[in-house]
């Protein structure tokens, strides 16, 4: 189940309000939110957080993720919901030690 998109999942702003100028809206307090980013190491912590990804992930294609060194996934949770992800993969050149 997709978690809704307010709050600090949609940048901490809630869908309908306006500001008092009135057409913009207004952010959401986050002082009581939790944020953590975690490295993710492991195939099931992908599949919770597979609504961030553009399509269901696949269960081969993460365990070849994950086993690369080369590769990382870091996954923003807030109060323990994924909200945010991004991966990065090491590249080396030729031309470059």
């Amino acid at each position: 189940m997709k978690p809704s998109m307010t709050g600090a999942a949609s940048g901490g702003v809630r869908r309908g309000e306006s500001d008092e100028k009135g057409g913009g809206r207004r952010p959401e307090t986050c002082q009581d939110l939790r944020m953590e980013i975690r490295r993710v190491t492991q195939v099931e912590a992908v599949k919770d957080a597979g609504h961030l990804f553009d399509d269901p992930p696949l269960q081969e294609a993460t365990e070849r993720f994950l086993a690369d060194e080369r590769h990382h996934l870091l996954i923003a949770c807030v109060d323990d919901v994924p909200a945010g992800m991004v991966t990065g993969v090491e590249m080396t050149h030729p031309d470059r030690a």
